[in-house]
C-alpha cells in the first residue's frame, strides 16, 4: 500500500478502518496493474486512460466511485440504497446491509469489472 494511501486510512475514523483496508486489499488483487495516487483528496487506482476506482472515508461512511466504469443492472439492483449517484455507492455497513454482505458484494462487483476491462 503506497504511504499516501496508510496515512489516508490512519487519519479516518477509526470504525471505518476495517472497511478501507477491505477495499484496499479486493481492489489490487483484482486489478493489480491498477496505479495507486492520491486524487481529489482520496485512493484512486487507475486502471487505464479513462478508468479508474476510488474510494473515501466519510464522517460514518464509506463511498466508492466507479470513474467510467459501467454497474450492470443486477448489480445496481443488488446495490438497492446504498447507490448513491452514478458512479457513487456509499455504505456505512451496518444499517441499510450488513458489512458483510456489502464486502461479499464489492468483491463480486470487482471482480466482474475486471473480466470487462
Amino acid at each position: 500500500m503506497a504511504a499516501e494511501f496508510r496515512e489516508y486510512h490512519a487519519a479516518a475514523n477509526p470504525g471505518l478502518h476495517v472497511q478501507l483496508k477491505d477495499l484496499h486489499r479486493m481492489i489490487t488483487q483484482h486489478f493489480p496493474g491498477a496505479k495507486q495516487e492520491m486524487r481529489h483528496g482520496m485512493p484512486h487506482y487507475v486502471i487505464d486512460d479513462s478508468r479508474a476506482l476510488a474510494y473515501a472515508a466519510r464522517a460514518k461512511h464509506c463511498q466508492v466511485y466507479f470513474c467510467e466504469l459501467e454497474l450492470t443492472d443486477d448489480w445496481v439492483e443488488r446495490l438497492g440504497n446504498l447507490k448513491s449517484g452514478k458512479q457513487c455507492v456509499k455504505f456505512a455497513g451496518n444499517r441499510n446491509m450488513p458489512y458483510e454482505e456489502v464486502r461479499e458484494l464489492f468483491d463480486e462487483i470487482f471482480s466482474g469489472l475486471a473480466e470487462q476491462i
